[in-house]
């Protein structure tokens, strides 16, 4: 497999397929020895490092981090290198070990994989800290988080937020929040060739966001700066507390929205949040649903999903 070739192979994998394992300290050493390529992010005053033993890797994972760099005191190294027979391990220093069960993982899953064990390992180091899978925007004062899996249309609907106005990106990655409070995360965005199709469809033919879509080759935008999809001009987010989240439910013609108990939410808000441990973890994250409105939301096209959204949260300012 070329170079190019594994950069583009980038399909939809299940980091739940990493397998425990336990490494010697000698491996251990030999693995990082290998592992000479850095990259790494920061928030909330800690800072991740990931090694890697290919610089395409690192290059890789660096560029879903240019604009998360925020300085701080180091929380995690992990190093990402090549062992027996071509499998790929993950390991953070001090801590567990993983193996990707089947050689070869791709530049692009390498990166992702890697992206796993590093935000895992990073938030884990933060005291009061949670990351849900999630978008996460800022709106009149306050902030809001689309919960939802992979390809469940996350980034288009935040993106179609944006663009109705009145609302600016925290991530479309991650709703990073402690003490009830979301701060900005401005990992690189990143939109299927479907959903920008689609969403580029709906905007009027003056829209500053449809003109850059199109400006771009055919393909995913992949790793997009937040000032590449938005504009040189685009409002950048403020810590500000969390008031609502809406859990992604499914898609319709249109967009339907209810209100419902936080308990609902747990299950969905639990398996995607970067969280405490055990029990006590499940506790916090209850509390921190039950102190916010909870939402089920089933989505239509991106812009009506757009103004459903904004038209709740004023009647709920209201």
């Amino acid at each position: 497999m070329t170079s190019v070739e594994r950069r583009e192979a980038l399909v939809l994998i299940d980091p739940a397929a990493l397998v425990p394992c336990e490494l010697s300290a000698a491996t251990r050493g030999e693995l990082r020895a290998a592992a000479v390529a850095r990259a790494g992010f920061g928030v909330l005053g800690r800072r991740v490092t990931v090694r890697f033993d290919e610089a395409e890797c690192a290059e890789a994972f660096g560029a879903r981090y240019r604009d998360v760099q925020s300085p701080g005191l180091p929380a995690a190294e992990v190093i990402v290198a090549r062992g027996a027979g071509g499998r790929t391990f993950f390991a953070v220093e001090g801590g567990e070990a993983f193996v990707w069960p089947e050689p070869p993982l791709g530049i692009g899953a390498t990166a992702f994989v890697a992206d796993v064990v590093a935000t895992h390992a990073l938030f884990s180091a933060i005291p009061g800290a949670f990351a849900f899978h999630a978008a996460s925007l800022a709106y009149r004062g306050g902030a809001f988080a689309i919960l939802g899996a992979s390809e469940a249309g996350k980034s288009t609907t935040a993106l179609a937020c944006v663009e109705a106005g009145g609302c600016a990106l925290f991530s479309d990655e991650r709703c990073v929040v402690k003490d009830g409070v979301v701060h900005p995360f401005a990992r690189g965005l990143n939109v299927r060739t479907g959903a920008l199709g689609i969403f580029a469809g709906e905007l009027p033919p003056s829209s500053g966001l449809r003109a850059r879509i199109a400006a771009r080759p055919p393909g995913e935008w992949r790793d997009a700066r937040f000032d590449e999809v938005f504009g040189p001009d685009a409002t950048a987010a403020r810590p500000l507390p969390l008031r609502a989240i809406f859990a992604i439910a499914g898609r319709a013609d249109a967009p339907a929205i209810r209100r419902v108990d936080a308990a609902m939410l747990l299950p969905a808000a639990s398996s995607c949040a970067k969280r405490p441990a055990g029990l006590a973890g499940i506790a916090a994250i209850l509390a921190l649903l039950r102190g916010v409105a909870c939402y089920e939301l089933v989505l239509g096209s991106p812009c009506a999903t757009a103004r459903a959204l904004t038209a709740l949260l004023d009647r709920d300012a209201a």
